[in-house]
Order: structure tokens, then C-alpha cells, then sequence
């Protein structure tokens, strides 16, 4: 009698079986896609199939992750184009600019999805990234400080605006083009910004390390296997060198290069 309903629910028990058996996904959502061919509202038919498609480009990336965003994008723009105001559509490819390098491309979806859905965790988080991957540190602070209003326990905006403080500090800095002590080379107002910037930046880092997710992640070490660990964000090198360079007040703060895909990537695979 509800043929849209039943399409939608088969499809979406589907997408709550793609962790544990990935092809009853796929005979879930195929069995649904027939249902699809029965209706006749074309907003229900294009409602639905925007979901198959982001349910495909999110298994795509789930079960390859290897390379699999590159092939997931087709699924995603697919998907927008059927729903051109679906956010989470917008928020994949957001996704896929940024795994493939393209900051430009990832902000501009990613600012759009965060329009449509202004209380998305994973939205606040990787805008930021862009931002930051762009070199435009007083957006990512920005986006960062919203970020943590509505999300106060998450540990990824504090990460972003700990690193963003500091290339701002360090721009107060680099306008003198002296190695003095910034209390004292700058201008009052100036050395006043530096002094905030430079405490601002510490906390961010310390409130993200001090997380439970902080504390998860993975730090330089190695198993009793001889593994070693790969490092993440925020025990990276980087950070430890951003760090010792806010703590220290007395003298020129070093200049740290930040890493290509700097960022603490938050991913959300709402369908």
C-alpha cells in the first residue's frame, strides 16, 4: 500500500548490515531498487535513489578504502544530483575533494552542507581542514570556535583552533622580520593579539590531547612484534614542535611547516 516506505525501509535495513555482511547490503538495496520501479511520484523516485547512491559511494569507501573515494564520487554526485539540497551528498563530496587533494573543492562543498545542517560534528571538523589546508587560518578558527560552541566535547575543533592560533601568532611575528621577543618587538596591541593567539593555541592542543579520543589515538611506539605505530594527529611531530614553540615566551617562536594533509579528519557515514 506504501510502496515508497517499503522501499526506503528495505534500503535502509541494507545500509544497517554494511559492517557485518556488506553483500546482504547489496541484496537489500537491489531488492529495493526493484520496489523503486513500481512507483510512480517522481520526487519519491528521486528521494530514494539519492539514498541508494550515497548508500553505494559509502559501501564503496567502507570496503575499499584503498584509492575508494576516487571511485565513490560518481555515487555521491549521483546522489546531489537527484537531491541537489540532500547535505550529507554535499558532505561526501566534500569528503572526496579532500582525500584527493583539493582543499578548494572540499570547502566549497563542505561550507553548502554545513548550510543545509548547521549541527554537524563531521561538517565543523573537516571545513577546518580545508581551511587550513588552504592557509586561510583565520577561517579554520572560525569554523573551529563554532565548531566546539555546539560540539563542546569534541576534541577535533580544539586540535584545529590549537593550530590555527599558532599560524596566526606566527604571522603577528613574521610583519616585524626580527628574531627579538615578541613583548617586545611588537607593537603593544600587537604583542596583546600575540600573547592571546599564543594561549588560545596552547589550550586547543591540550584540550585535544587531554580527550578520550586524544588519549586513543596513536603515538610513536612500537609492539613487543617490533611494529611501530604510525603517529596521528595531535601527538604528530608538528604538534609537539608547535607546542614547545607557544610555551616558550621569552624568545622568537620557531617556525614550524605544517604537514600537507594537516587536519584531524572526523568522519561521519550518515547516509
Amino acid at each position: 500500500a506504501q510502496p515508497a516506505l517499503a522501499a526506503f525501509l528495505t534500503a535502509r535495513m541494507g545500509t544497517a548490515a554494511m559492517v557485518r555482511s556488506p553483500g546482504r547490503m547489496r541484496e537489500m538495496l537491489a531488492d529495493s531498487e526493484k520496489i523503486l520501479l513500481t512507483l510512480t511520484e517522481a520526487a519519491d523516485r528521486d528521494t530514494l535513489q539519492s539514498f541508494h547512491r550515497r548508500a553505494k559511494g559509502v559501501l564503496e569507501v567502507r570496503q575499499n578504502w584503498s584509492g575508494c573515494w576516487e571511485r565513490a564520487e560518481s555515487h555521491f554526485r549521483e546522489s546531489l544530483q537527484l537531491q541537489p539540497t540532500n547535505s550529507n551528498a554535499l558532505f561526501f563530496l566534500g569528503m572526496v575533494a579532500l582525500q584527493m587533494g583539493k582543499p578548494e573543492d572540499a570547502v566549497k562543498f563542505l561550507r553548502r552542507s554545513l548550510l543545509l545542517d548547521p549541527d554537524f560534528r563531521a561538517g565543523y571538523v573537516n571545513l577546518a581542514i580545508g581551511y587550513l589546508r588552504l592557509g586561510r587560518h583565520a577561517e579554520a578558527l572560525k569554523v573551529s570556535e563554532a565548531g566546539s560552541a555546539r560540539h563542546p566535547d569534541a576534541p577535533q575543533p580544539h586540535y584545529h583552533v590549537g593550530i590555527a592560533c599558532y599560524q596566526l601568532a606566527i604571522a603577528r611575528v613574521k610583519t616585524v622580520q626580527t628574531d627579538c621577543c615578541p613583548s617586545e618587538c611588537l607593537p603593544e596591541s600587537e604583542a596583546n593579539l600575540y600573547e592571546e593567539l599564543r594561549q588560545r593555541s596552547l589550550a586547543g592542543f591540550a584540550q585535544a590531547r587531554s580527550s578520550d579520543e586524544g588519549r586513543r589515538r596513536g603515538r610513536a611506539r612500537q609492539t613487543a612484534e617490533g611494529v611501530v605505530v604510525a603517529l596521528e594527529a595531535p601527538w604528530l611531530p608538528e604538534d609537539d614542535a608547535m607546542i614547545e614553540a607557544m610555551e616558550e615566551s621569552d624568545g622568537p617562536p620557531r617556525v614550524v611547516e605544517l604537514p600537507l594533509k594537516v587536519g584531524w579528519t572526523w568522519i561521519s557515514y550518515r547516509m
